[in-house]
């Protein structure tokens, strides 16, 4: 974690990204990035995202000689590295800096393989999903109500248009004969 001038929002929540915000946030994140690799003797860089925090990591990995290890997620590809031929340019060159790119899904893979021209020799699919395994619809823990036969969902993550929620509920309220 690191500190950056954005009136407490994320980037991904700013309306508009004003370059100067985007420049403290790579140089904040370059600076604790240099400073926890050099306190921790770190062996490798692990950044999560390609855009923007791969930016991050090339350029610690340019710095130190560590290896990198970049996770794509899906939105750092489809909306912003496929955004414009600026962010498609940075992209590929974290890309290419990366020993190894994981990805969620196949289909990231694909997008990257093909629209930002990477080998896929260094693409490592490791989905993010629930295993579930862990859970049961009639189990119960001691000291937990039993489950109602209402059927319940529980999603994970920031609720976006992008990662199909809406879509996903409907399919299975449709597929499960529900209102």
């Amino acid at each position: 974690r690191f500190r950056y001038p954005a009136s407490g929002l994320r980037l991904k929540e700013m309306r508009q990204l004003v370059p100067w915000t985007l420049a403290a946030y790579l140089a904040s994140g370059l600076t604790r990035a240099l400073e926890v690799v050099q306190k921790q003797s770190s062996d490798l860089l692990y950044a999560h995202w390609v855009l923007p925090t791969g930016l991050i990591g090339a350029a610690s990995a340019a710095l130190t000689g560590l290896p990198l290890v970049v996770h794509a997620h899906g939105s750092d590809i489809h909306r912003y590295a496929c955004g414009s031929w600026l962010a498609r340019s940075r992209a590929r060159g974290v890309l290419r800096k990366s020993s190894c790119v994981f990805t969620v899904s196949r289909e990231l893979s694909s997008t990257i393989k093909d629209r930002l021209d990477l080998s896929p020799e260094k693409l490592r699919c490791v989905p993010m999903g629930v295993d579930d395994s862990l859970f049961s619809r009639h189990s119960s823990v001691e000291g937990q109500k039993k489950p109602s036969e209402r059927l319940q969902l529980l999603f994970v993550g920031d609720i976006d248009t992008h990662k199909g929620v809406l879509e996903f509920t409907r399919g299975l309220v449709s597929a499960n004969g529900l209102r």
